[in-house]
């Protein structure tokens, strides 16, 4: 099953099932920039309504408000999700989100990730920025970004980094990396494949 989301510019934090306590869905606050439908076995939550166009808020109220989009993930738990799909051109935080595996792209966008775990992570991206606190991922991590960055602190000791192609900085525990290489540290997992085209990716 997958749960496929999509902001076009409201600044939101998808708050997942181990963060929600004893809040429920609130995408009903929503209802008038978003659809919801599940077709087959994707649940797609898409805004269908430019937020800002509609409200025509404050200067501040663009830098500063955000929203909180919680979908329980438990209220799906029949539904056997398996992969979460997210396209944004908006702020996002995620927070709390245990799934197998995470998709994210962002366009242009900035994207806060944390207290999470994952079995395998894909970030793409232009024009964007990626940033993971206290995310675990067990197998592997795709990162392909053009202009744009991705900071993380993954395991210390555990790593294998594979560059594919990169015209940007890459870095590792501190040190400038050469592509296209791959390194290995630890146990070597996860596996970690970077595409960099501009832009810089921090590992720690």
């Amino acid at each position: 099953m997958q749960l496929q989301l999509s902001f076009i510019d409201l600044p939101c934090e998808l708050i997942g099932q181990s963060a929600m306590g004893g809040r429920s869905s609130n995408l009903d606050k929503f209802q008038d920039y978003f659809t919801i439908n599940k077709t087959g076995s994707t649940l797609d939550v898409k805004q269908t309504v430019p937020y800002w166009s509609e409200n025509r808020p404050s200067l501040s109220g663009i830098l500063f408000q955000k929203y909180t989009v919680a979908i329980n993930l438990n209220d799906y738990a029949s539904l056997g999700i398996d992969e979460v799909l997210i396209s944004t051109a908006s702020h996002l935080t995620l927070q709390g989100l245990n799934v197998p595996r995470l998709s994210v792209h962002a366009n242009p966008a900035g994207v806060d990730i944390s207290r999470s775990q994952f079995q395998e992570l894909d970030l793409r991206g232009s024009a964007c920025s990626f940033t993971l606190s206290n995310v675990a991922v067990a197998n592997s991590v795709n990162i392909d970004i053009h202009s744009a960055s991705v900071n993380w602190k993954p395991a210390p000791h555990e790593l294998t980094l594979e560059l594919k192609q990169v015209s940007g900085s890459v870095t590792c525990g501190g040190k400038r990396m050469d592509a296209p290489h791959t390194y290995r540290r630890g146990s070597g997992s996860p596996r970690v494949v970077v595409n960099c085209i501009g832009g810089s990716v921090n590992l720690g």
